[in-house]
């Protein structure tokens, strides 16, 4: 596991340094290549990273939100969307396991990068440096 981590912060500066779009952050796309065999967790961490970006892009012109501040709002408003919906389902009868979200920071990791740099440039890097994670991992660690 630390392996696959380690790959894949190689490959997110990597694609970073050839591109100039990060990849959600070094640490984003060595969970999200953990995750690939599961799509459902993957789609929910996106779907929760673009409602924390959703919901800043509300609150943007009523606040002062740049910088550490914006990193810091989208963090925790990914942190409480995720309790959230871990809380919330289980109330109307919908067990949560195909709709966990990789880890409590990576959606805000990546919503910041998404507001900062852009939706699309932000998800086709990641991607990128994903997939690339996830095949190199396979090679090295015969997945």
């Amino acid at each position: 596991m630390v392996t696959i981590f380690a790959i894949g912060i190689v490959v997110s500066l990597l694609v970073e340094e050839i591109t100039g779009y990060s990849p959600g952050g070094v640490v984003v796309p060595g969970f999200v290549a953990l995750a690939l065999h599961e799509p459902s967790e993957v789609v929910a961490t996106l779907a929760v990273a673009l409602l924390a970006l959703g919901v800043y892009r509300l609150l943007e012109p009523r606040m002062l939100l740049y910088g550490r501040r914006r990193f810091g709002f989208l963090v925790l408003t990914g942190l409480l969307l995720k309790a959230g919906l871990l809380g919330f389902l289980p109330q109307f009868g919908v067990l949560p396991y195909g709709l966990l979200v990789i880890g409590y920071v990576v959606p805000g990791v990546l919503a910041d990068n998404c507001a900062r740099q852009g939706v699309l440039p932000t998800l086709a890097t990641l991607a990128l440096a994903a997939g690339s994670t996830r095949l190199i991992a396979a090679g090295v660690m015969g997945w």
